[in-house]
């Protein structure tokens, strides 16, 4: 599920600005942007995110501001500036050199010349703020993605009803189907033997017999309500992750449809069984959305 979220919180120290998106994916997948002194606190943000999320890539962004941060420092190294004074003496005393060495040139030699990084460690004060930056952020995601689950209910709601009409009409063309048979066989069987051969009512019986038992779907009709039921109970659990249910319940739906396809030799209920599936396409594609 698509989702937005940003926070921020500050201390004297600096100040910190979350921002979260969150995108569709089948599992939770966190993508983490973090200045290099958070390195070793991205284990608590990803667990932050997996508390709140179940599914879905979600990208965050840290970014640290700081508001009293030190002037950097520069530490000369004494003993090798020494060393190299005494070196260039010699070599203008020999005629070789200048001996005028400029600060320009100490910065030149590796060693000589080293700054002193700004204190940027994260203390217990500023890691506490970190928490409560990144879950403020995500409350936010979650809002959002309560919203977007609303409107996916609704929607996936009427889709679960025109599947339900579907295979309420598909139900009603196969009883008919099924009462019509003896006579469509017969009919068949008189059109072949063109009314030269009497019919046999006890074999014509059993063909029948025969006929109906291939085409019996009652058990797949039956489960599909079952499915459609089911299905119709998860979209209305509240504070639970169901998403992955629904997909599986999806799947299953349209095993079943798949089924009726096989054995249905109606070419109109045929028709019928595939709009069906083309609902619970829409449906699973829907339902790959929800946490």
């Amino acid at each position: 599920m698509t989702g937005f979220g940003r926070a921020s919180g500050e201390n004297q120290r600096l100040r910190l600005e979350v921002a979260i998106r969150t995108v569709n994916h089948r599992h939770l997948d966190v993508m983490l942007k973090v200045p290099e002194e958070l390195r070793e606190h991205e284990s608590r943000v990803r667990r932050l995110a997996a508390e709140n999320l179940r599914r879905g890539r979600a990208e965050i962004r840290v970014d640290v501001l700081y508001l009293n941060r030190e002037e950097p420092l520069f530490k000369v190294e004494e003993s090798a500036v020494r060393a190299l004074r005494s070196m260039i003496d010699d070599l203008a005393a020999k005629g070789l050199i200048t001996s005028e060495v400029s600060f320009a040139d100490l910065l030149k030699v590796p060693g000589a010349v080293r700054s002193l990084p700004s204190t940027t460690e994260f203390g217990t004060q500023e890691v506490d703020l970190l928490v409560q930056t990144v879950q403020k952020a995500l409350e936010g995601v979650v809002v959002a993605r309560q919203t977007e689950g609303k409107n996916l209910r609704a929607a996936l709601k009427r889709l679960g009803e025109e599947l339900s009409v579907v295979v309420t009409s598909v139900e009603t063309e196969w009883q008919d189907a099924t009462v019509d048979l003896p006579e469509r066989v017969r009919a068949r069987i008189d059109q072949v033997l063109q009314g030269n051969m009497a019919l046999d009512e006890t074999r014509l019986a059993q063909e029948v017999a025969i006929l109906a038992d291939r085409g019996d779907v009652r058990e797949e009709l039956d489960r599909l309500r079952s499915h459609l039921e089911h299905f119709g109970e998860m979209l209305d659990v509240v504070g639970q992750a169901v998403g992955k249910r629904l997909d599986f319940i999806a799947q299953e739906i349209l095993r079943e449809l798949s089924t009726l396809a096989a054995k249905f030799r109606d070419p109109e209920a045929v028709r019928r069984v595939i709009d069906g599936k083309l609902v619970c396409e829409q449906i699973r594609e829907q339902v790959q959305n929800i946490e």
